[in-house]
C-alpha cells in the first residue's frame, strides 16, 4: 500500500520538472526514513520475538 503511494509520488514528481529537485530531495528523505524504519524493525522485532518466546 505504502509502496504504491510512493510510486505515485515518484511519478507525479517526475511529471513536474519545475521544482523537481525539491521533490526529489523530499522523496529521498522519505525513502531514507523508510529504510531506517525497516532496518530497525528487522533488527528489533526478531529480538523481541525471541524474548517473548523464551
Amino acid at each position: 500500500m505504502q509502496a504504491q503511494m510512493l510510486n505515485g509520488r515518484l511519478k507525479s514528481s517526475l511529471e513536474q520538472p519545475a521544482h523537481g529537485l525539491e521533490t526529489k530531495l523530499r522523496v529521498g528523505r522519505l525513502t531514507l526514513i523508510n529504510l531506517v524504519v525497516i532496518i530497525v524493525a528487522v533488527i528489533i522485532l526478531p529480538a523481541r520475538l525471541a524474548d517473548w518466546m523464551a
